[in-house]
């Protein structure tokens, strides 16, 4: 049996942690590197409390039952270098682009790959949008609808005034002395 790390180590270490937004309200707080860590908060400004909170929970109880604590992963771990094998042709177009904007050919190449990642997001940006837009031409066509429905309704009960018809006064109806409230008379 290897010695364990006293809990203080374990608790004083970072994980990282998911935040999703839940469709009926509030959020849902993951741990991912912590199997079954989580909670639910119904405002973003809970957030650090009860992270903390969940986490340091999780990490005692595993720890007393003596389950495995996993150490946190970090997927910013990468380089930021990879080494890539293209065409001589390709290889050389980039080689004329890059000195042609005056630029170094690492400088074309990443910001060739940006664009490229940020018209990605742009698209799934405006299929959303797309969808969005249809919803709201089926609304207005809905709404529209309505309206002509509404408008059918009041012309069938216009009343225009008749041009034979003499205009007269009535006489103001006579008044009774006794008024009847709901059945009890009133003097």
């Amino acid at each position: 049996m290897t010695a364990r790390e006293p809990l203080s180590y374990y608790l004083s270490l970072d994980y990282p942690i998911s935040v999703i937004p839940d469709p009926e309200g509030g959020y849902v707080v993951l741990f991912p590197d912590l199997p079954g860590c989580m909670t639910q908060i119904e405002e973003i400004s809970e957030l650090p409390a009860m992270a903390a909170e969940v986490k340091e929970l999780w990490i005692e109880t595993e720890y007393e039952l003596g389950g495995d604590i996993p150490l946190p992963s970090y997927p910013e771990t990468y380089s930021g270098k990879f080494n890539l094998r293209l065409p001589k042709s390709l290889h050389r177009r980039l080689a004329e682009d890059a000195a042609r904007d005056e630029v170094s050919l690492n400088q074309h190449v990443v910001g060739l790959l940006s664009e490229r990642i940020g018209a990605g997001s742009v698209q799934v940006d405006l299929r959303a949008m797309a969808g969005v837009q249809e919803l709201m031409r089926a609304e207005i066509a809905r709404m529209a609808t309505n309206i002509e429905e509404v408008r059918t309704t009041l012309e069938t009960y216009r009343v225009e005034p008749s041009a034979k018809a003499p205009r007269t006064r009535r006489a103001a109806a006579p008044q009774p002395d006794n008024i009847v409230l709901f059945g009890a008379v009133a003097a």
